[in-house]
């Protein structure tokens, strides 16, 4: 019988949702290319992109040590 672990369950789809996020406002964060005509630059954008990806890595880089040290 598979072992569930639900805490992983409720985790991951909230990393990918909050992954798709970050990547579809990562055009706000003034890197390497300039906002296209008719987008007005909106700093909310900016500091959610960044928040969200302080955490992203580490938290994929958790669910998949977490899986590992429990199965």
């Amino acid at each position: 019988m598979k072992k569930m672990l639900k805490d992983v369950m409720i985790m991951r789809p909230i990393v990918v949702i909050l992954l798709v996020f970050m990547h579809s406002f990562t055009m706000f964060t003034h890197g390497a290319w300039t906002l296209p005509d008719g987008i007005h630059d909106v700093p909310a954008y900016n500091w959610l992109t960044k928040i969200t990806f302080s955490f992203l890595l580490e938290t994929f880089i958790f669910i998949s040590g977490f899986i590992v040290g429990t199965v």
